[in-house]
């Protein structure tokens, strides 16, 4: 018997290793003219807000005697034009600690015309170009849209490049009026103007951390059928009120 129970716990502190040791590439997607406002762009600042909850909800959900377990991060930024750039791994010193050895990819994309539909899917193809697709990887995406339609012209891009290059493509967020994102993360996370866009970003944690694309994860949650939600894109976008105001007032 207590041989069993020894075998038992040696099973679950391997199991809680491979969790502890998991790797998530962050990678933001960046046109030669946005380079100088990166920081502050809609994109990097949904990622941040993405890595963040993430990060909270691990530490929420740790197990007391084992302390959080979190993942390893590789934050990177990649051109059109193939340029691929390690920003930073904190936390990893091996020298394999890249795109590749990632088990999960969340892209960050954002649009401000029709035109930047195509280079979220020419990022994909540049990553496999350079072999930085783990084939069993998930990879997901946060597009930031300047417009305030919930066209997803870019995700259906994305889509197809994945099945190209042979990538398991597991679903998308939206985010509409991704000019007004800088001055609407200053307001509560939770709070009325921003809970929208900040509850598609948690459901994104949580199939990230669930292992599933955004289609499946009401159902592994136990939703009722009639309530689960079946779409691989989760749409949203600022308060209405929030965007009369904040579209009139100065950045």
């Amino acid at each position: 018997m207590s041989e069993h129970l020894d075998s038992t716990s040696e099973a679950t502190r391997a199991n809680r290793d491979a969790v502890a040791t998991r790797r998530m590439a962050l990678v933001r997607t960046a046109s030669s003219g946005a380079a100088s406002n990166a920081g502050n762009s809609a994109a990097e600042l949904l990622l941040s807000d993405f890595h963040d909850a993430l990060l909270a909800y691990t530490r929420l959900s740790a197990y007391a005697s084992e302390g959080s377990r979190y993942p390893v991060f590789v934050r990177a930024e990649c051109t059109p034009n193939g340029s691929l750039r390690i920003l930073e791994r904190p936390g990893c010193e091996s020298e394999d600690c890249d795109i590749a050895s990632c088990d999960t990819v969340v892209l960050a994309h954002e649009v401000a015309s029709p035109a930047d539909c195509a280079p979220l899917a020419d990022v994909l193809h540049a990553l496999a170009s350079s072999n930085a697709i783990n084939p069993t990887a998930r990879f997901y995406a946060i597009i930031c849209d300047s417009c305030s339609s919930e066209d997803t012209a870019a995700v259906r891009e994305a889509v197809r490049a994945c099945q190209q290059v042979d990538a398991c493509w597991s679903g998308a967020v939206v985010v509409t009026d991704a000019q007004l994102i800088p001055r609407l993360m200053r307001a509560p996370r939770l709070g009325m103007w921003r809970r929208s866009v900040a509850r598609v970003i948690d459901r994104l944690v949580a199939a990230v951390r669930m292992g599933c694309a955004l289609d499946k994860l009401d159902e592994l949650l136990g939703v009722d059928l009639e309530r689960a939600n079946t779409s691989n894109i989760l749409v949203a976008s600022p308060h209405p009120l929030w965007c009369a105001i904040a579209s009139r007032m100065r950045q």
